[in-house]
Protein backbone atom coordinates (compact mmCIF):
# COMPACT_ATOMS: atom_id res chain seq x y z
CA UNK A 1 0.00 0.00 0.00
CA UNK A 2 2.90 2.37 -0.13
CA UNK A 3 2.91 5.30 -2.49
CA UNK A 4 5.83 7.59 -3.84
CA UNK A 5 3.31 10.63 -4.47
CA UNK A 6 3.67 13.78 -3.24
CA UNK A 7 0.28 13.41 -1.16
CA UNK A 8 2.44 11.59 1.61
CA UNK A 9 1.98 13.57 4.66
CA UNK A 10 4.10 16.18 5.59
CA UNK A 11 6.65 14.22 7.60
CA UNK A 12 7.27 11.98 5.03
CA UNK A 13 6.97 14.63 1.97
CA UNK A 14 9.54 16.99 3.05
CA UNK A 15 13.04 17.30 4.12
CA UNK A 16 15.20 19.29 5.87
CA UNK A 17 18.65 20.31 4.15
CA UNK A 18 22.09 22.33 4.83
CA UNK A 19 23.51 24.41 2.71
CA UNK A 20 27.21 24.73 2.65
CA UNK A 21 27.59 28.21 3.82
CA UNK A 22 28.01 30.43 6.74
CA UNK A 23 24.39 30.80 7.31
CA UNK A 24 22.04 28.18 8.27
CA UNK A 25 19.58 27.89 5.17
CA UNK A 26 16.54 25.23 5.06
CA UNK A 27 15.04 24.23 1.77
CA UNK A 28 11.61 22.16 1.17
CA UNK A 29 12.54 19.88 -0.75
CA UNK A 30 10.64 16.81 -1.61
CA UNK A 31 12.00 13.06 -1.07
CA UNK A 32 12.60 11.05 -4.34
CA UNK A 33 12.16 13.81 -6.87
CA UNK A 34 14.18 16.88 -7.91
CA UNK A 35 11.27 18.58 -9.77
CA UNK A 36 7.89 18.58 -8.25
CA UNK A 37 8.26 22.02 -6.55
CA UNK A 38 9.99 24.52 -9.71
CA UNK A 39 7.99 27.36 -8.11
CA UNK A 40 10.32 29.37 -6.80
CA UNK A 41 8.00 30.75 -3.84
CA UNK A 42 7.20 26.71 -3.09
CA UNK A 43 11.24 26.26 -2.36
CA UNK A 44 11.73 29.71 -0.65
CA UNK A 45 14.43 29.22 1.81
CA UNK A 46 14.39 30.08 5.21
CA UNK A 47 17.10 32.18 6.30
CA UNK A 48 17.49 32.12 10.36
CA UNK A 49 19.72 35.38 10.68
CA UNK A 50 16.85 37.46 8.21
CA UNK A 51 13.90 36.34 10.86
CA UNK A 52 16.43 37.04 13.81
CA UNK A 53 16.79 40.57 12.49
CA UNK A 54 12.86 40.90 11.88
CA UNK A 55 12.40 39.91 15.20
CA UNK A 56 14.56 42.10 16.94
CA UNK A 57 13.28 45.05 14.47
CA UNK A 58 10.18 47.02 16.09
CA UNK A 59 10.34 49.28 12.93
CA UNK A 60 9.81 45.51 10.74
CA UNK A 61 8.76 42.80 13.40
CA UNK A 62 7.90 39.24 12.87
CA UNK A 63 4.09 40.54 13.68
CA UNK A 64 3.28 39.15 10.39
CA UNK A 65 1.74 36.40 8.68
CA UNK A 66 5.16 36.00 6.01
CA UNK A 67 7.44 36.05 8.63
CA UNK A 68 6.07 34.03 11.08
CA UNK A 69 5.36 31.22 8.32
CA UNK A 70 8.61 31.40 7.43
CA UNK A 71 9.77 30.65 11.50
CA UNK A 72 7.46 28.10 12.02
CA UNK A 73 8.03 26.43 8.75
CA UNK A 74 10.64 23.43 10.11
CA UNK A 75 7.98 22.80 12.51
CA UNK A 76 5.30 22.67 10.64
CA UNK A 77 6.89 20.41 8.04
CA UNK A 78 7.15 18.08 11.28
CA UNK A 79 4.23 18.61 12.93
CA UNK A 80 0.86 20.38 11.43
CA UNK A 81 -1.29 20.03 14.28
CA UNK A 82 0.83 22.12 15.96
CA UNK A 83 -1.28 24.67 18.16
CA UNK A 84 -1.42 28.22 18.80
CA UNK A 85 0.38 28.04 22.42
CA UNK A 86 2.96 25.78 21.07
CA UNK A 87 3.92 28.50 18.46
CA UNK A 88 3.32 31.21 20.49
CA UNK A 89 6.01 29.92 23.14
CA UNK A 90 7.75 28.93 20.34
CA UNK A 91 8.46 32.16 18.91
CA UNK A 92 8.68 33.62 22.18
CA UNK A 93 11.92 31.24 23.47
CA UNK A 94 13.50 30.82 19.90
CA UNK A 95 13.09 34.87 19.11
CA UNK A 96 12.32 36.81 22.34
CA UNK A 97 9.28 38.20 20.57
CA UNK A 98 5.96 38.19 21.93
CA UNK A 99 3.56 37.42 19.44
CA UNK A 100 -0.39 37.10 19.06
CA UNK A 101 -2.56 34.53 18.59
CA UNK A 102 -4.03 35.93 15.65
CA UNK A 103 -0.89 36.04 13.70
CA UNK A 104 -0.06 32.88 14.80
CA UNK A 105 -3.30 31.63 13.39
CA UNK A 106 -2.22 33.72 10.24
CA UNK A 107 1.31 32.34 10.34
CA UNK A 108 0.37 28.30 10.38
CA UNK A 109 -2.28 29.25 7.92
CA UNK A 110 0.45 30.65 5.63
CA UNK A 111 2.98 27.99 5.85
CA UNK A 112 0.45 25.23 5.77
CA UNK A 113 -0.50 26.25 2.10
CA UNK A 114 3.02 26.75 1.44
CA UNK A 115 3.67 23.03 2.17
CA UNK A 116 0.61 21.61 1.04
CA UNK A 117 0.43 24.05 -1.97
CA UNK A 118 -3.01 25.56 -2.84
CA UNK A 119 -6.60 23.88 -3.36
CA UNK A 120 -6.31 24.18 -7.22
CA UNK A 121 -2.78 22.36 -7.07
CA UNK A 122 -4.46 19.52 -5.32
CA UNK A 123 -7.35 19.43 -7.45
CA UNK A 124 -5.33 19.08 -10.76
CA UNK A 125 -3.38 16.56 -9.58
CA UNK A 126 -5.74 14.22 -8.37
CA UNK A 127 -4.96 12.39 -12.10
CA UNK A 128 -1.56 12.01 -10.49
CA UNK A 129 -2.12 10.89 -7.60
CA UNK A 130 -4.30 8.11 -8.91
CA UNK A 131 -2.19 7.06 -11.44
CA UNK A 132 0.72 6.34 -8.45
CA UNK A 133 -1.68 4.02 -6.81
CA UNK A 134 -2.27 1.99 -9.44
CA UNK A 135 1.44 1.99 -10.44
CA UNK A 136 2.63 1.22 -6.80
CA UNK A 137 0.35 -1.14 -5.77
CA UNK A 138 -1.11 -3.47 -8.57
CA UNK A 139 -4.26 -4.54 -8.42
CA UNK A 140 -5.96 -1.58 -6.52
CA UNK A 141 -8.81 0.41 -8.05
CA UNK A 142 -9.31 4.15 -8.27
CA UNK A 143 -11.93 5.35 -9.59
CA UNK A 144 -11.98 9.33 -10.65
CA UNK A 145 -15.32 11.02 -11.97
CA UNK A 146 -15.79 14.56 -13.43
CA UNK A 147 -18.92 16.44 -14.64
CA UNK A 148 -18.22 17.52 -18.23
CA UNK A 149 -20.11 20.68 -18.99
CA UNK A 150 -19.58 23.58 -21.89
CA UNK A 151 -17.46 25.64 -19.41
CA UNK A 152 -14.99 23.16 -18.36
CA UNK A 153 -14.60 19.73 -16.45
CA UNK A 154 -15.40 19.42 -12.63
CA UNK A 155 -14.17 17.36 -10.22
CA UNK A 156 -16.80 15.36 -8.92
CA UNK A 157 -15.50 11.95 -7.34
CA UNK A 158 -12.29 9.95 -6.28
CA UNK A 159 -12.84 6.47 -5.35
CA UNK A 160 -9.77 4.05 -3.72
CA UNK A 161 -10.03 0.88 -3.09
CA UNK A 162 -6.31 -0.89 -2.07
CA UNK A 163 -5.63 -4.56 -3.24
CA UNK A 164 -3.75 -5.53 0.16
CA UNK A 165 -6.92 -3.97 2.03
CA UNK A 166 -9.52 -5.97 -0.17
CA UNK A 167 -7.29 -8.88 0.14
CA UNK A 168 -7.28 -8.88 3.61
CA UNK A 169 -11.10 -8.41 4.14
CA UNK A 170 -11.83 -11.28 2.23
CA UNK A 171 -9.37 -13.65 3.91
CA UNK A 172 -9.76 -12.76 7.44
CA UNK A 173 -12.92 -10.28 8.30
CA UNK A 174 -16.14 -10.79 9.10
CA UNK A 175 -19.04 -10.99 6.72
CA UNK A 176 -20.24 -7.38 7.89
CA UNK A 177 -19.13 -3.85 6.12
CA UNK A 178 -20.87 -0.35 7.84
CA UNK A 179 -21.80 2.25 5.42
CA UNK A 180 -21.11 5.65 6.21
CA UNK A 181 -20.83 9.48 5.26
CA UNK A 182 -19.22 12.43 6.99
CA UNK A 183 -18.25 16.53 5.63
CA UNK A 184 -15.15 17.36 4.85
CA UNK A 185 -14.34 20.20 6.72
CA UNK A 186 -12.01 22.17 4.02
CA UNK A 187 -12.32 25.18 2.36
CA UNK A 188 -13.89 22.98 -0.73
CA UNK A 189 -17.00 21.45 1.12
CA UNK A 190 -17.73 17.82 -0.02
CA UNK A 191 -18.37 14.12 1.66
CA UNK A 192 -16.60 11.66 2.90
CA UNK A 193 -17.64 8.09 2.05
CA UNK A 194 -16.68 4.97 3.75
CA UNK A 195 -16.75 1.28 3.47
CA UNK A 196 -15.64 -0.10 7.22
CA UNK A 197 -15.45 -3.71 7.92
CA UNK A 198 -14.98 -5.58 11.20
CA UNK A 199 -11.72 -7.78 11.61
CA UNK A 200 -11.66 -10.85 13.82
CA UNK A 201 -11.36 -9.29 16.52
CA UNK A 202 -14.64 -7.02 15.82
CA UNK A 203 -12.51 -3.93 15.30
CA UNK A 204 -12.06 -1.18 12.97
CA UNK A 205 -10.99 -2.43 9.16
CA UNK A 206 -11.24 0.46 6.32
CA UNK A 207 -12.20 -1.20 2.93
CA UNK A 208 -12.91 1.27 0.41
CA UNK A 209 -13.00 5.25 0.62
CA UNK A 210 -14.17 8.24 -1.60
CA UNK A 211 -14.94 11.99 -2.10
CA UNK A 212 -18.03 13.41 -3.40
CA UNK A 213 -18.64 17.14 -4.23
CA UNK A 214 -21.84 16.34 -2.37
CA UNK A 215 -24.21 12.74 -0.73
CA UNK A 216 -26.87 12.21 -2.85
CA UNK A 217 -28.41 8.76 -4.28
CA UNK A 218 -26.57 9.15 -6.99
CA UNK A 219 -23.40 9.34 -5.33
CA UNK A 220 -23.93 6.32 -3.00
CA UNK A 221 -25.24 4.29 -5.60
CA UNK A 222 -21.90 5.27 -7.95
CA UNK A 223 -19.65 4.32 -4.46
CA UNK A 224 -21.77 1.05 -3.80
CA UNK A 225 -21.46 -0.45 -7.57
CA UNK A 226 -17.84 -0.13 -7.16
CA UNK A 227 -17.65 -1.37 -4.05
CA UNK A 228 -19.75 -4.46 -5.20
CA UNK A 229 -17.38 -5.11 -8.22
CA UNK A 230 -14.16 -4.80 -6.28
CA UNK A 231 -15.14 -6.89 -3.05
CA UNK A 232 -17.46 -9.78 -5.37
CA UNK A 233 -20.21 -9.08 -3.13
CA UNK A 234 -22.70 -10.02 -6.32
CA UNK A 235 -25.91 -9.52 -4.68
CA UNK A 236 -25.12 -9.47 -1.16
CA UNK A 237 -26.14 -12.90 -0.47
CA UNK A 238 -24.31 -14.17 3.11
CA UNK A 239 -23.17 -9.92 3.80
CA UNK A 240 -24.81 -7.81 6.71
CA UNK A 241 -24.78 -4.21 5.93
CA UNK A 242 -24.41 -1.72 8.80
CA UNK A 243 -25.55 2.12 8.23
CA UNK A 244 -27.54 5.35 9.38
CA UNK A 245 -30.33 7.03 7.61
CA UNK A 246 -28.17 8.50 4.47
CA UNK A 247 -29.82 10.19 1.77
CA UNK A 248 -31.22 7.64 -0.97
CA UNK A 249 -28.94 5.17 1.00
CA UNK A 250 -31.59 2.52 1.73
CA UNK A 251 -33.29 2.69 -2.22
CA UNK A 252 -29.79 2.23 -3.79
CA UNK A 253 -28.83 -0.89 -1.56
CA UNK A 254 -32.30 -2.48 -2.24
CA UNK A 255 -31.19 -1.75 -6.05
CA UNK A 256 -27.64 -3.22 -5.74
CA UNK A 257 -27.46 -5.07 -3.27
CA UNK A 258 -30.91 -6.96 -2.70
CA UNK A 259 -30.04 -9.97 -0.91
CA UNK A 260 -28.10 -8.38 1.90
CA UNK A 261 -29.41 -8.48 5.65
CA UNK A 262 -30.18 -4.68 6.04
CA UNK A 263 -36.10 -13.00 14.77
CA UNK A 264 -41.14 -13.88 16.14
CA UNK A 265 -44.30 -13.97 18.14
CA UNK A 266 -42.38 -12.29 21.09
CA UNK A 267 -41.35 -9.44 18.82
CA UNK A 268 -45.21 -8.94 18.53
CA UNK A 269 -46.13 -8.48 21.99
CA UNK A 270 -43.29 -6.47 22.89
CA UNK A 271 -43.94 -4.04 20.30
CA UNK A 272 -47.28 -4.21 22.04
CA UNK A 273 -45.96 -3.29 25.08
CA UNK A 274 -43.70 -0.52 23.75
CA UNK A 275 -47.06 0.71 22.20
CA UNK A 276 -48.90 1.11 25.25
CA UNK A 277 -45.66 3.70 26.95
CA UNK A 278 -45.39 5.13 23.81
CA UNK A 279 -47.41 5.24 20.50
CA UNK A 280 -45.22 8.05 18.72
CA UNK A 281 -42.55 5.35 19.38
CA UNK A 282 -44.38 2.52 18.35
CA UNK A 283 -45.37 4.07 15.02
CA UNK A 284 -41.80 5.27 14.33
CA UNK A 285 -40.60 1.24 14.19
CA UNK A 286 -43.20 0.12 12.67
CA UNK A 287 -42.72 2.33 9.88
CA UNK A 288 -39.47 0.77 9.17
CA UNK A 289 -38.24 -2.48 7.97
CA UNK A 290 -38.05 -4.73 11.27
CA UNK A 291 -35.02 -6.70 9.96
CA UNK A 292 -32.80 -3.75 9.71
CA UNK A 293 -33.21 -3.13 13.16
CA UNK A 294 -34.46 -5.60 15.15
CA UNK A 295 -32.00 -8.77 16.00
CA UNK A 296 -35.13 -11.13 15.85
CA UNK A 297 -35.24 -10.64 12.04
CA UNK A 298 -31.72 -11.00 11.46
CA UNK A 299 -30.30 -13.37 8.79
CA UNK A 300 -28.20 -16.20 10.89
CA UNK A 301 -24.60 -17.17 10.62
CA UNK A 302 -23.57 -13.37 9.26
CA UNK A 303 -21.09 -12.90 13.24
CA UNK A 304 -22.64 -9.90 13.88
CA UNK A 305 -25.23 -9.00 16.46
CA UNK A 306 -24.29 -5.40 16.30
CA UNK A 307 -27.76 -3.12 15.31
CA UNK A 308 -25.96 0.16 15.65
CA UNK A 309 -23.04 1.69 13.21
CA UNK A 310 -20.98 3.01 16.12
CA UNK A 311 -17.47 1.58 14.23
CA UNK A 312 -18.19 3.81 11.97
CA UNK A 313 -18.24 7.02 13.92
CA UNK A 314 -15.35 5.79 15.26
CA UNK A 315 -13.14 6.20 12.23
CA UNK A 316 -14.60 9.62 11.61
CA UNK A 317 -13.45 10.55 14.69
CA UNK A 318 -10.03 9.11 13.66
CA UNK A 319 -9.87 11.21 10.92
CA UNK A 320 -11.35 14.58 12.40
CA UNK A 321 -8.27 16.70 11.70
CA UNK A 322 -7.52 14.93 8.21
CA UNK A 323 -11.33 16.29 7.34
CA UNK A 324 -10.13 19.71 7.22
CA UNK A 325 -7.21 19.51 4.73
CA UNK A 326 -6.72 19.50 0.81
CA UNK A 327 -7.88 16.64 -0.47
CA UNK A 328 -4.37 15.24 -1.70
CA UNK A 329 -3.23 15.53 1.84
CA UNK A 330 -6.84 13.88 3.42
CA UNK A 331 -5.95 11.12 1.11
CA UNK A 332 -2.77 10.84 2.22
CA UNK A 333 -3.75 11.07 5.78
CA UNK A 334 -6.46 7.62 5.42
CA UNK A 335 -4.29 5.89 3.43
CA UNK A 336 -1.30 6.06 5.90
CA UNK A 337 -3.84 5.92 8.88
CA UNK A 338 -4.70 2.21 7.56
CA UNK A 339 -1.03 1.37 6.66
CA UNK A 340 -0.42 1.98 10.22
CA UNK A 341 -3.22 0.15 11.32
CA UNK A 342 -2.82 -2.94 9.50
CA UNK A 343 1.09 -2.40 10.85
CA UNK A 344 -0.04 -2.65 14.77
CA UNK A 345 -2.67 -5.20 14.01
CA UNK A 346 -0.01 -7.70 12.33
CA UNK A 347 2.38 -7.35 15.03
CA UNK A 348 -0.53 -7.70 17.38
CA UNK A 349 -1.55 -10.91 15.95
CA UNK A 350 1.71 -12.50 15.77
CA UNK A 351 2.55 -11.59 19.68
CA UNK A 352 -0.72 -12.76 20.94
CA UNK A 353 -0.60 -16.30 21.98
CA UNK A 354 -4.15 -17.56 22.26
CA UNK A 355 -6.60 -18.77 19.94
CA UNK A 356 -9.58 -16.70 20.65
CA UNK A 357 -9.07 -12.84 19.98
CA UNK A 358 -9.12 -10.30 23.10
CA UNK A 359 -12.35 -9.02 22.33
CA UNK A 360 -13.88 -12.18 22.11
CA UNK A 361 -12.70 -13.26 25.11
CA UNK A 362 -14.37 -10.11 26.89
CA UNK A 363 -17.69 -11.52 25.69
CA UNK A 364 -16.78 -14.82 26.84
CA UNK A 365 -15.66 -13.55 30.12
CA UNK A 366 -18.84 -11.40 30.73
CA UNK A 367 -21.48 -14.31 29.83
CA UNK A 368 -19.21 -16.64 31.99
CA UNK A 369 -20.00 -14.57 34.86
CA UNK A 370 -23.64 -15.07 34.80
CA UNK A 371 -23.35 -18.76 33.42
CA UNK A 372 -24.04 -19.66 37.11
CA UNK A 373 -27.49 -18.23 37.48
CA UNK A 374 -28.47 -21.51 34.86
CA UNK A 375 -29.44 -24.52 35.45
CA UNK A 376 -28.56 -27.49 32.67
CA UNK A 377 -30.66 -30.17 31.51
CA UNK A 378 -29.00 -32.87 29.95
CA UNK A 379 -30.88 -34.36 27.00
CA UNK A 380 -28.69 -36.44 24.52
CA UNK A 381 -25.35 -36.07 24.35
CA UNK A 382 -24.31 -33.08 22.53
CA UNK A 383 -27.94 -31.67 23.13
CA UNK A 384 -29.12 -29.33 26.35
CA UNK A 385 -31.81 -27.32 27.98
CA UNK A 386 -30.98 -24.12 30.22
CA UNK A 387 -33.61 -22.76 32.68
CA UNK A 388 -34.02 -20.13 34.39
CA UNK A 389 -37.10 -19.28 36.33
CA UNK A 390 -39.77 -19.41 33.41
CA UNK A 391 -37.19 -18.98 30.59
CA UNK A 392 -35.73 -21.86 28.87
CA UNK A 393 -33.39 -22.15 26.01
CA UNK A 394 -32.62 -25.23 23.58
CA UNK A 395 -28.66 -25.53 22.91
CA UNK A 396 -26.94 -27.95 20.48
CA UNK A 397 -22.97 -28.00 21.36
CA UNK A 398 -22.26 -29.92 17.93
CA UNK A 399 -24.10 -27.56 15.42
CA UNK A 400 -23.32 -24.69 17.61
CA UNK A 401 -26.86 -23.03 17.97
CA UNK A 402 -29.00 -21.91 20.57
CA UNK A 403 -33.15 -21.10 20.63
CA UNK A 404 -31.97 -17.72 21.90
CA UNK A 405 -30.48 -16.77 18.54
CA UNK A 406 -27.33 -14.78 19.42
CA UNK A 407 -25.04 -17.69 18.84
CA UNK A 408 -26.08 -17.84 15.85
CA UNK A 409 -26.17 -14.30 15.28
CA UNK A 410 -22.59 -13.47 16.36
CA UNK A 411 -20.46 -16.29 15.80
CA UNK A 412 -19.61 -16.80 19.98
CA UNK A 413 -21.47 -19.09 22.22
CA UNK A 414 -23.91 -17.01 24.34
CA UNK A 415 -24.74 -17.70 28.24
CA UNK A 416 -26.93 -20.86 27.87
CA UNK A 417 -24.11 -22.10 25.75
CA UNK A 418 -21.41 -21.16 28.26
CA UNK A 419 -23.23 -22.68 30.67
CA UNK A 420 -23.81 -25.94 29.01
CA UNK A 421 -19.99 -26.06 27.73
CA UNK A 422 -18.88 -25.94 31.76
Amino acid sequence: MASSSNSKDVADNFQLTDDESDDITYKMSVKGSDNDYDNEEDLEAINVDDIVANVNDDNNGVENAYHIAQALLPNLIKNQDMSLKEMKKYIFEKYLCNVSFGHCHRGKGRGIHQIEGSLSEHYGRVWDYGEEIIRSNLGSIVKIVVEESDNGNYFKGFYVCFKAVKDGWKLGCRPVIGLDGCFLKSICKGELLTTIGRDANSQVYLIAWAVYDIENKENWSQFINFLAKDLELSQGAGLTLLSDQHKGLIEVVKDILPQVSHVKEEFKSLMLELKQISKDAYNHLMRRNSSSWCRAFFKKDRTCEAVENGICESFNKMILDARKKPIITLLGSIRLLVMQRMHIMSNMVHQYENDVFPTILDKLKLFSGNYRSWSVIPSNGHVFETRKGTDSFYVDLEKGICSCTFWQLAGIPCVHGVASII
